[in-house]
């Protein structure tokens, strides 16, 4: 065995054990590429994209570091498409690739990632793998696929940009008859995890301590980790002013807040908040206008002081937010999701809040709107544009993961705006960083 294929082999190998990320895609990017991909899996599930086609047992894509440093193998010097060479015949993998003329190298490559998965939407009249008419929207959409990596590469010679997205999964052969996803006619995704177990070969044995659970909100089913009972322990009960009521007690976990958390709880953030300011965000229900830009949205930073109060009220465990306003509370049934998923997983939530129950058209916050059923307020809150600041605790507890966010100043106040319509970045008092103004200094 050749050196590269021993060094590729351990490299898998630690994959298989290793969840730390270690990816060199820009976040953004990364960000913007699977929530491309799940979003038009989310049609898919929900019979939007074939009618009478739905799936149950969709799975969502997770983004993975080891998929990524794999899809640059397809890639040629001069950024030529190589076709599935080396050691990626023998992985069970497929991929897809793409280029673009451009002039010089983007600084920022989220547009040509977006415009990368909608040019691979062409086939959409069947949910079988038909050749080479579908293989594009096959590849994405195949129901085996559960994780992907995407990279790119700029060859200046001949001003040329190519994009590969890497699938953990191969398509079935053309004339298999064999469904890219299981399809009913009445499904509007997934309701339950149990149908999320229908099909089995979407886990690999490389992935045995894999499960499928269903997402709710989007009706994808999602992997977890099987779930193991915990060593517990007997928690000295904690006592602060913001005592909600409790069900469980804190584990024993070496987990904690690290630094690679906090940074991406900043991206997300502000790639959100900037998304919102240059109104790129739907308000509500499919077919609604999107939210107006916004002119006085700052970018945020993170704070530990923030982060010691988020911390002390998560270790309690609670089973709802605190009386303290500039709250946001998630707790996660899983107890062996990662403290950075549990993150990830728990600022989606909040955001699609609005995709299904809008605001006012004024951006007004009042009580109308904080006790109206399906209320988004903590989409409001994350949006929150005077909000500059923010810390995160979280805690493993016996019955879940609980993640608790604290803003300052706070948001969601009564008869105050969520932010002012206007010209994006027009109230900044100086600079204008993607739709977000510079914070207030220390």
């Amino acid at each position: 065995m050749s050196c590269f294929l021993k060094t590729l082999s351990l490299l898998l190998s630690i994959a298989s054990l290793s969840y730390t990320k270690t990816c060199n895609l820009d976040e953004n990017a990364e960000i913007a590429v699977t929530e491309a991909h799940n979003k038009y899996r989310e049609d898919i599930a929900k019979g939007k994209v074939l009618k009478g086609s739905g799936s149950r047992s969709l799975f969502a894509l997770k983004y993975d570091c080891i998929h990524e440093a794999l899809a640059a193998t397809p890639i040629g010097d001069a950024c030529e498409n190589l076709g599935m060479q080396g050691p990626l015949k023998s992985l069970s993998k497929s991929y897809n690739f793409e280029s673009y003329r451009t002039p010089s190298n983007p600084a920022d490559v989220t547009a040509y990632y977006q415009m990368a998965v909608d040019d691979w939407k062409v086939g959409t009249e069947s949910n079988k793998f038909t050749g080479s008419t579908n293989v594009k929207f096959a590849r994405m959409v195949n129901y085996r696929a559960y994780e992907f990596g995407c990279t790119h590469k700029y060859c200046a010679d001949n001003k040329k940009l190519a994009i590969v997205c890497l699938y953990n999964s191969e398509l079935p052969a053309k004339d298999a008859d064999k469904d890219l996803w299981e399809a009913y006619a009445t499904t509007k995704g997934c309701t339950k995890n149990s149908t999320c177990k229908l099909v089995k070969d979407a886990l690999k044995e490389i992935d045995a301590d894999l499960v499928g659970a269903c997402d709710t909100s989007t009706g994808l089913c999602v992997t977890e980790m099987k779930e193991t009972p915990p060593t517990t322990t007997t928690a000295t009960p904690s006592t602060t002013v913001t005592t909600q009521p409790t069900t469980t007690i804190t584990t024993n976990s070496n987990e904690k807040m690290t630094d690679e958390i906090r940074e991406h709880i900043i991206t997300m953030h502000n790639y959100r908040r900037a998304n919102l300011a240059k109104g790129s965000i739907r308000n509500g229900k499919e077919g609604n206008p999107n939210c107006p830009t916004a002119q006085n949205m700052y970018e945020m930073r993170y704070d530990m002081d923030l982060e010691t109060e988020a911390q002390t009220y998560a270790n309690q465990c609670p089973t709802k937010r605190s009386t303290m306003q500039g709250e946001n509370f998630q707790k996660h049934s899983s107890i062996t999701i990662s403290y950075y998923d549990a993150a990830v997983e728990a600022i989606k939530t909040w955001w699609k809040q609005i995709s299904t129950n809008g605001i006012n058209a004024q951006m007004l916050y009042t009580q109308t709107l904080e006790t109206k059923t399906g209320s988004p307020n903590m989409f409001t809150q994350v949006g929150w544009a005077k909000s500059y600041k923010v810390g995160c605790g979280i805690s493993r507890c016996t019955d879940g993961t609980v993640v608790v966010c604290r803003y300052n100043p706070r948001g969601n106040v009564y008869q105050e705006y969520i932010y002012k319509k206007g010209t994006t970045c027009g109230a900044c008092a100086k600079e204008c960083k993607d739709g977000l103004c510079p914070a207030p200094a220390e």
